[in-house]
């Protein structure tokens, strides 16, 4: 008996090389430091300027929260700057806050309603609501995300990106308490400490062959139509349409349990792959900060840790003597 060999969808080969992730929470943070750069970034923002990767189909969807444009903006932002400030200052911090793409693509209207309330509470809570210059959801991209436009001016009046996100440490503790807003959404951080790759569609498809099975067989009976009323001289059979839906349905229920089983190897495949790389990086700082004390007696290892305490405290007081200055000539 013949048979008829359907095989499993493959992409297409221009699909080559696209991301795709799991269900990971995505923040990233950009610093303006001239009136320039913000304008220019603030006509991408309200599609003022050429925007490529936007649909204009879909611009019309985008929601404008705290200003409208980029000329009401602008006059928002000067209002906020204060006068003094240093000539290289960041004036604004831009914010994209999003999700993988695949989570996008399963969350409901109330599920993403709520990521974007949830991402901008966080930008509030970490700047305070009246440092928000702009606050803009775009449904007119690939992803859905909102951009947030934020002065950072702390709570003594100094204009200081350096307070917010000065360093690699603050970045990471925001990026932890940023996934941490979103987690009742089905959100996760991405894995602390890592370059994040995340998984290509050619590695995902392979995943797949590397499954129970690679391929449907489907009968000649199947393909042939039922016979849905028999009369005396006639008979009612299934359009092809039917045909082609019962087929697509039973290869479905075979495909789509293959397809998650794939998805969660791939992905911790992915983990794994970036656990070692932190491990391996943790490694060699380890050994770069223990290589200044080898060959020390015990003792004298005592004497390098005061020593070192010492510095620091001297350091942490002249850096709130300076601040104290500056304050005061601010008033």
């Amino acid at each position: 008996m013949s048979t008829l060999v359907i095989k499993y969808p493959v992409k297409n080969p221009s699909e080559k090389g696209k991301n795709l992730m799991s269900n990971i929470a995505i923040m990233r943070a950009k610093k303006l430091n001239n009136m320039g750069n913000v304008v220019a970034s603030l006509q991408h923002c309200y599609r003022e300027r050429d925007t490529p990767n936007a649909n204009p189909n879909l611009t019309a969807h985008n929601e404008h929260h705290a200003s409208k444009s980029t000329q009401e903006a602008t006059s928002v932002l000067r209002e906020l700057l204060p006068e003094k400030r240093r000539k290289d200052a960041v004036l604004v911090i831009e914010y994209v806050l999003t999700a993988s793409p695949e989570w996008w693509v399963s969350a409901s209207p109330d599920k993403q309603e709520s990521f974007f309330d949830s991402a901008r509470q966080w930008v509030v809570d970490k700047y305070g609501a009246k440092n928000i210059v702009t606050a803009t959801i775009h449904h007119d991209e690939t992803s859905p995300h909102l951009s947030v436009f934020v002065v950072p001016i702390t709570s003594d009046g100094r204009l200081s990106a350096k307070d917010y996100i000065g360093n690699r440490q603050k970045m990471t503790a925001d990026q932890t308490t940023f996934a941490q807003a979103v987690a009742h959404l089905g959100l996760e951080r991405g894995l602390e400490g890592s370059k994040a790759t995340h998984q290509s569609i050619q590695k995902y498809y392979s995943a797949i062959e590397r499954t129970q099975a690679t391929q449907v067989t489907i009968s000649p009976e199947a393909v042939t139509p039922k016979i849905l009323k028999k009369g005396f001289l006639t008979r009612q059979e299934e359009a092809p349409e039917v045909i082609a839906e019962r087929l697509t349905q039973a290869i479905r229920e075979v495909y789509e349990p293959m397809a998650a089983k794939a998805l969660k190897n791939a992905e911790n495949e992915r983990k794994a792959k970036e656990l070692r790389k932190v491990v391996k990086g943790l490694q060699k700082r380890l050994k770069s900060s223990q290589e200044p004390f080898n060959g020390l007696l015990e003792e004298q290892m005592r004497d390098v840790l005061a020593m070192a305490l010492k510095y620091q405290r001297q350091n942490e007081l002249a850096k709130g003597i300076k601040k104290q200055r500056y304050v005061k000539r601010q008033r």
